[in-house]
């Protein structure tokens, strides 16, 4: 393929349509228990420092609450997560919990649908008390739970919601962590990638309209044109989030605009 063949990048967050039953390869599933894993870890010991544990005993029990992706388009990832989150609460009881204190556990499903996301932080929160939350799965779900999170000064900590507006602390406040990169590297890297190393000089961009889809496109299109690659406005199409079918979709220039 020469050098100016147009290349398309799929910037889509994973939405699954209504009755499909989305997989993932058991060495994918492995990589994200293990990453729930370490993700609670940190969260155990920012609830801690954050929480005042090392106060005098006598006081409850850590609580934390789990944020993620039982059902919607990343379900194939929240339960494994889950699951591993739950593994450590109960690997750092068995060695004796925090300094003597337990962790209880809570988990509540995101749904990969933000209103769900945020309705079930404000749950955890207001009324399961959690100390920390792990999640949410994605950045949409994150960026909805945050008010709630700060406001009420509990920590969260994604394994997988990768949104620059997660690193502006006038969003988060520093309340939000994540154990994964933002879309300005992972967007900055798939722009040089595509210029540098597969010498296209041309590039279209198909990206799903939420935090996550168009602010990868969007750290993509300024990585690409900003080495000298091409990308015009008719060559950037957003497509509407939560549809129940993709299949045999046109999307034409009413489905088209620029990400400026």
């Amino acid at each position: 393929m020469s050098q100016h063949d147009a290349a398309g990048v799929n910037m889509e967050e994973q939405q699954v349509p209504a009755g499909a039953a989305p997989k993932a390869a058991p060495k994918s599933r492995a990589v994200w228990i293990a990453v729930a894993v370490i993700v609670v870890i940190i969260v155990v010991v920012l609830a801690a420092v954050l929480g005042g544990l090392f106060s005098p005993a006598g006081k409850p029990a850590l609580r934390i609450g789990t944020l993620l992706s039982l059902t919607g388009g990343l379900s194939p990832y929240g339960p494994g997560d889950t699951k591993g989150a739950n593994l450590a609460a109960q690997e750092i009881n068995a060695a004796g919990g925090v300094l003597g204190q337990p962790i209880v556990m809570f988990n509540e499903d995101d749904q990969t649908n933000s209103q769900a996301a945020a309705a079930a932080a404000t749950k955890l929160i207001t009324t399961n008390h959690v100390d920390a939350i792990v999640g949410a799965q994605f950045s949409g779900g994150s960026l909805s739970s945050i008010d709630t999170a700060t406001s009420n000064n509990v920590v969260m900590v994604s394994p997988s919601a990768t949104s620059v507006k997660l690193s502006d602390l006038t969003v988060t406040k520093g309340w939000f962590f994540r154990t994964i990169s933002s879309d300005a590297l992972q967007g900055a890297v798939a722009g040089s990638y595509l210029y540098t190393n597969s010498s296209f000089r041309y590039a279209g961009i198909l990206a799903i309209n939420n935090p996550y889809g168009v602010g990868l496109a969007n750290n993509f299109k300024a990585k690409f044109t900003s080495l000298g690659g091409t990308i015009n406005a008719s060559q950037v199409v957003i497509i509407p989030e939560a549809q129940t079918d993709y299949t045999g979709k046109s999307y034409t220039l009413s489905h088209i605009r620029t990400l400026d």
